[in-house]
């Protein structure tokens, strides 16, 4: 009866026995009635029985059966509060007993007592401590209540100092293919990991008789782990009987298993395993009593067992003894352990570490949250064991939290624990430590990737359960930054200078398998304009490319499209007269050579249709590329870009042009003045033009994902829009799109391609 006695705390399994003759009958007269014929009364007469003898589980549907008829029922709402609180739903718990509360203060003189323990379970201490207060100045001091509020209140306090200090743990349930809304628990690992035995009070078990709680008994049952690592459907075992069969222990390879029985009050037993199946139990020497003995735990060299037993005390609670082998075989007569891990509370479920010197085990009593926490110990050379340390918050709670069970290789344990994202009663959990990793990267400036000097990135942690983690690291020489943080989190990057916010970005770490697993991540700040070359206008070394001109298979004859570029190209050359342009035919094999000439000359001649000088135009080589040509300016002045609205005139519906000095910082929206000059021009066009009606089309480079760049290429967009609209243009002559990166003007693969790409283009909509 391990998880039995659990549940009844320190009440003695004998003075249930005296009272099972009579619940039996209450039971089955009750039971044998159907609830839904039952009015109001009798629903709750038959919960307030089961209630009485604690069969929490059982009572609960016949108050919430109440609660359907009516919600204001104070007693139903304050028992099934407190019943609640018992099993499995803490938060539930809370709000009928503080409901109840609400409804009538003074409805039963205990209800602070419950509100404390139920603020308490669900992690508000400072409200559980003003509750638990409260109640103790209401009892006498002699009152044996008082007593067990002293330690109410240690642990209360205990609790919300480890859980403002979390450990770096995962805790996480392993859901319903292992567990059931019944309780789990005392899970044993296999030392390949592949095979989990559990223990479960679950209804599908190897008899219908239920204990005297009023559940099943216990079976032992087993998991296997799945290719995709997840695990099988528990499933029972042979060595199950009709009372209740519980894990304890894998040992000698495997080959052996120590097992709890409910035999003359609970004892343990040993099996070993012959191909795939387990031998009868037999009793394992010199431990059993007619007392209760709940689990054992041999070291690996075989040397020493430790258990829990109930024989030495008058009140029934669990201490830990252990037996050492002698040289004969024989084992000694039982030994106390020497230090202070047996406390007047309950300690149980030791696990010993593989060198016999570091004992986890479970305990109600030392400095705990509430219920059984996990708490480790070590031996020294002269055989005492230290202070028992708290394992901390998450792997301990305000309730039980009991049979650890480490893997082999200690990277992740399990245990059985009562918790707010559970099944139902008791469930397996696994622990997973929450690994330090190194992250590394380089500081880069938007849109042109050069590793930038100075700045400060650091690292937080956005989960409120997990400690802080800030880490810093100053790229002042290198560009480059590194920051040592915890796995499976998600973290806010703020970047700095000079003790400036520049920018923020986040990061999902995944769970990390080893200690110092490295990941990449880098940071982006904004262009430092300071730093750029001069912009094109004013750069007369710069080598301006048009955007290419392309043909169909074979051809060298200019489309719509090409003309409607070449004219926007022809505009501007004849702005800057002194300017040379080489224009480059190409081909595509296998087309020949003779072809991209044929394309150059097109070019050229349309050129000159234009009003293009012809000694300002040159042809260069042709090359096996793509079918196109491309045009190639060298400037002697600083290029003119003003806006001819004579290509307005001679651009039929559906044509565009580039807005080419409206221009944007990477990931902002904000329009630069040159860029308001450049919309000042076509507001002029647009006053010449009465019946003229555009789409204003926002276009970004390649860097950043394409959800984000469809946002920001509709927000620039919008933003010429409404700085036309703000400066006369009538709203019904415009409209913008966003068409994010798609449609580059240039390819993204250098700097200044990607600034010309960050671009907004006017289309003729009507005219």
């Amino acid at each position: 009866m391990r998880n039995n006695y659990v549940l009844l705390h320190n009440y003695s399994i004998i003075t249930m026995y005296k009272k099972s003759i009579l619940l039996f009958l209450q039971l089955t007269l009750f039971l044998s009635i159907g609830v839904h014929a039952q009015d109001l009364e009798e629903k709750l007469d038959i919960a307030n029985s089961l209630y009485k003898n604690e069969h929490y589980r059982n009572a609960l549907p016949y108050y919430e059966d109440v609660l359907k008829e009516n919600p204001n029922h104070v007693e139903a709402l304050f028992k099934s509060g407190v019943s609640y609180l018992h099993r499995f739903s803490k938060e539930k718990a809370l709000q009928n007993i503080l409901k109840s509360f609400e409804l009538d203060s003074n409805y039963n003189k205990h209800i602070r007592y419950w509100m404390g323990r139920a603020y308490q379970m669900n992690y508000e201490f400072d409200k559980a401590l003003t509750c638990y207060t409260i109640y103790k100045n209401s009892i006498r001091k002699r009152d044996q209540r008082s007593e067990d509020l002293v330690v109410h209140i240690r642990q209360t306090e205990t609790g919300a100092k480890l859980f403002k200090d979390p450990k770096d743990y995962i805790v996480r349930n392993l859901g319903p293919n292992v567990n059931s809304p019944y309780s789990d628990h005392s899970p044993v690992i296999s030392s390949d990991g592949k095979s989990l035995y559990l223990t479960s009070r679950r209804k599908d078990g190897s008899s219908d008789k239920e204990e005297l709680d009023g559940e099943p008994f216990e079976d032992i049952l087993i998991c296997t782990k799945q290719a995709d690592g997840t695990w099988s459907k528990p499933e029972t075992i042979h060595l199950n009987t009709s009372g209740h069969d519980a894990t304890n222990q894998l040992y000698d390879n495997d080959s052996k298993l120590l097992i709890y029985k409910f035999h003359k009050g609970g004892d343990i037993y040993m099996t070993e395993k012959n191909g795939d199946r387990w031998s009868d139990p037999k009793p394992f020497p010199e431990i059993n009593t007619k007392k209760y003995e709940s689990s054992a735990f041999l070291t690996q060299d075989g040397k020493r067992i430790y258990f829990s037993t109930n024989r030495y005390k008058k009140n029934d609670d669990l201490d830990i003894y252990y037996l050492e082998k002698m040289e004969d075989g024989s084992w000694s007569q039982i030994k106390e352990l020497k230090g202070n891990i047996n406390t007047r509370f309950d300690e149980d479920a030791p696990y010993l570490s593989p060198d016999g010197k570091t004992m986890y085990f479970s305990s109600r009593g030392h400095d705990n949250m509430g219920g059984f926490d996990i708490f480790r110990s070590s031996m020294n050379d002269e055989g005492y064991w230290s202070e028992p340390e708290n394992l901390g918050f998450p792997i301990n709670t305000p309730d039980d939290d009991v049979y650890y069970y480490p893997t082999s290789n200690f990277k992740k344990g399990y245990i059985s624990s009562y918790r707010s994202d559970g099944l139902g009663e008791k469930d397996i959990y696994e622990i997973q430590p929450m690994y330090g990793v190194v992250i590394e990267g380089l500081v880069l400036e938007d849109s042109t990737n050069r590793q930038m000097n100075g700045y400060t990135v650091t690292y937080e942690s956005k989960y409120k359960t997990t400690r802080p983690n800030s880490a810093k690291d100053i790229s002042k020489d290198s560009g480059k930054y590194s920051a040592r943080i915890l796995c499976y989190n998600t973290y806010k990057i703020s970047i700095s200078k000079d003790g400036q916010f520049v920018r923020e970005d986040s990061l999902v770490v995944p769970l990390a398998d080893d200690e110092g697993t490295r990941l990449s991540k880098n940071v982006y700040v904004p262009i430092d304009r300071k730093t750029l070359p001069p912009p094109v206008a004013a750069d007369t070394k710069h080598r301006y490319i048009f955007r290419n001109t392309y043909f169909a298979k074979n051809s060298a004859t200019l489309s719509e499209e090409a003309k409607h570029e070449l004219d926007i190209a022809a505009e501007i050359l004849k702005k800057n007269p002194e300017s040379n342009v080489v224009i480059n035919g190409n081909y595509k094999k296998p087309e020949s050579a003779k072809t991209g000439e044929n394309r150059a000359k097109a070019v050229q001649e349309y050129l000159v249709s234009k009003g293009v000088k012809p000694e300002n135009i040159k042809t260069g080589n042709a090359t096996s590329n793509e079918p196109q040509a491309s045009l190639d300016v060298k400037l002697k002045k600083p290029l003119n870009l003003d806006l001819d609205p004579s290509i307005i005139a001679r651009t039929s519906v559906g044509g565009s042009f580039v807005l080419r000095h409206v221009y944007f910082n990477t990931a902002k929206a904000e329009l630069k003045p040159e860029g308001k000059a450049e919309l000042d021009t076509l507001r002029n066009i647009m006053m010449d033009f009465p019946d003229l009606k555009i789409e204003l089309g926002g276009h970004t480079d390649d860097i950043g994902n394409d959800t984000y760049n469809q946002q920001l290429s509709e927000s620039r967009a919008k933003a010429a829009m409404e700085y036309l609209i703000k400066n006369g243009v009538p709203a019904n002559r415009l409209s913008y799109k966003g068409y994010g990166e798609v449609q580059p003007y240039l390819p993204n693969d250098s700097d200044k391609n990607r600034l010309l790409n960050r671009r907004t283009e006017a289309t003729i909509l009507s005219k």
